[in-house]
Formats: structure tokens, sequence, C-alpha cells
């Protein structure tokens, strides 16, 4: 005696799994660009408030590269006073000819890049999270 099963559909369900990681991707791919663009302007929206020629916000550069159906993008500032603005200066002194020394101060960080940074990678997480679950996957 012997028995088979046959599943109406099944090419059709094997091809649509087969597809599911490359359409998954290709969204995820849309995703991860999305929130680089969207830190950029954030960033941006920020350092405008900071303007004195403009450097840091032309500074300001997005790249996305595809590596298969892994997607990367990445923001940074380019500008060559980017890290001082971001992290501050220190205490700075200076002694005049007749040993007096005079404080030209220092510059407080304006911690704008980083914390726009933790924001969008928590923000784009949970994104990643709907767009897996909504495919039919647990995310633990």
């Amino acid at each position: 005696m012997s028995a088979s099963v046959k599943i109406v559909g099944g090419d059709a369900l094997m091809a649509a799994l087969k597809a599911l990681p490359e359409q998954l991707a290709h969204e995820a791919g849309g995703i991860v660009a999305g929130h680089a663009e969207l830190m950029k302007a954030k960033v941006a929206a920020e350092y405008s408030g900071h303007v004195f020629k403009g450097n840091l916000l032309k500074g300001l550069k997005t790249t996305r590269e595809s590596f298969g159906l892994a997607v990367v993008a990445t923001v940074q500032s380019t500008a060559p006073h980017a890290y001082m603005f971001e992290n501050g200066t220190v205490m700075r002194h200076w002694t005049g000819p007749r040993g007096t020394g005079k404080s030209t101060g220092r510059q407080r960080p304006a911690n704008i890049f980083v914390p726009a940074k933790i924001r969008e990678l928590k923000a784009m997480r949970q994104d990643l999270i709907v767009l897996v679950e909504r495919a039919g996957l647990k995310v633990t």
C-alpha cells in the first residue's frame, strides 16, 4: 500500500519561497537608504542653525553601495572641522610678551551627528523587524 500527497500550487509556492530573500533584500535596501537620507536631512536641519560659511552643510554626504543582496548606506560629514564641531575643543591659552596668559576659550561639543545616527539606527531596526515579520518570519 502506498500513499502520496500532492499539493496543488506547490510549484508556485516554491518559486515564491525562493524569491522571498531577494524581495526582502530589495525592500530592506530601500529602508536602509531611506533612513540614511532621513538622517542626513535631520543633521542638515540641525547644522543649518550653525551656519557661518556653510561648509558643514556642504560636507554632508550620503553613499549607497550594493553587495549582492546586501545594501550599505553611509552618511558622513566631510567638512574639515566637523570633528571639532561635533566633539568640541579643549581650553587654549597663550602667553604674551610680558608673560601674561590669555584664554582663547573652548568650543563646546555640538553633539548633533551621533545622536541623530543612534535615533535613525533604532528606527531603521524597527522598520526592518516589521518588514521581516510581515513576510511571516518571527523576530526574537
